[in-house]
């Protein structure tokens, strides 16, 4: 986590001063490096990076239409994901990290 706020630090300040390339370059190494998804306010998936895709043992089609439970680990207390609805349901980004399932290794 502290490597993904410092990589987000280092991309606004770069933004900040205009220096783009930077900027542009951070944003490939999250997309690379970091496991991210999207859903929609259901709770579907509407992107996974290659990363995700690769950690999740799912391929992007299987992935993206699917709910997100279905990486869901069983350990992950309910609170935890209730939270995280909350979280994005008033509109707010949420950045975490979470136990998953992977559908095969």
């Amino acid at each position: 986590m502290a490597t993904q706020n410092r990589i987000l630090q280092v991309m606004a300040d770069a933004r900040q001063s205009g220096d783009f390339a930077t900027a542009d370059h951070m944003v490939k190494t999250l997309k690379e490096e970091f496991l991210i998804s999207h859903t929609d306010a259901r709770g579907i998936i509407t992107y996974a990076n290659d990363m995700f895709c690769k950690v999740s043992g799912y391929s992007r089609e299987e992935l993206l239409g699917s709910p997100h439970n279905i990486v869901r680990h069983p350990d992950t207390p309910k609170a935890v994901f209730a939270e995280m609805w909350s979280t994005i349901q008033a509109g707010r980004n949420l950045s975490t990290s979470l136990r998953h399932l992977a559908a095969r290794l």
